[in-house]
């Protein structure tokens, strides 16, 4: 089920962009070249490499699971349209993390009400939104759930690790840094290291699932 070479792969390029972040955002590269790449690899701005990196992952992981729609078949197998659902999902995910959805959404929601803000602070608004979604749709869709479960275990497991792994990040440094628990470079590498890891468990869970749904034919 995990992919060694790609798990490999991609924590590596992870480790490097960490590496780069602290290296261009640490002041040792002098003028408008040493900004440049500064902003280039900030792992904190949302026109950065960093950004592109995460959201192709989950650009990836939507498509993944789309495509494994067209070979799901089987009373005990999640329907053809649930994999679509989800992986339409996560393609707005990475449309999200691209174009800095959830940051004009917490502005939008925090001028209208600021009660529902966490820590009454502007950019944590989109929490409590994405947050209430969820829930009302994996409760929704619960049937389709279990049946998910059920035919893809090993897989399930793995993703719901990723998930909270992402989530521990997105949510749990980032609330901290809200807090002004926890701030600096320091917790910018460990909360967006933590995203990065979520997403790429999930995406080899999707593989996985694309694996089993075509009996391995996609295997290398």
């Amino acid at each position: 089920m995990v992919r060694p070479s790609l798990l490999a792969g991609l924590l590596a390029a992870e480790a490097l962009l960490v590496l780069l972040y602290f290296v261009t955002n640490s002041g040792v590269l002098p003028g408008a070249l040493g900004h440049r790449l500064g902003v280039l690899f900030d792992l904190d701005a949302e026109q950065s490499v960093g950004a592109w990196f995460s959201a192709s992952q989950l650009l990836v992981i939507g498509l993944t699971l789309w495509s494994a729609s067209e070979h799901v078949a089987g009373a005990d197998r999640p329907t053809p349209w649930f994999l679509r659902l989800a992986g339409g999902g996560f393609v707005f995910l990475s449309a999200d993390e691209a174009a800095a959805v959830h940051e004009a959404l917490s502005r939008a929601v925090y001028k209208a009400s600021p009660s529902v803000a966490p820590f009454g602070h502007e950019h944590s608004a989109w929490v409590v939104v994405y947050g209430v979604a969820a829930v009302l749709l994996v409760a929704f869709f619960w049937p389709q759930v279990k049946r998910f479960w059920r035919a893809f275990p090993a897989p399930s497991a793995l993703g719901l690790a990723g998930a909270a792994v992402l989530l521990a990040g997105a949510t749990g440094l980032e609330s901290l840094g809200y807090l002004h628990l926890f701030m600096g470079h320091v917790e910018v590498a460990l909360e967006e290291t933590l995203e990065m890891i979520g997403a790429t468990l999930m995406l080899l869970a999707a593989l996985a699932v694309k694996d089993a749904v075509t009996d391995g034919r996609l295997r290398r």
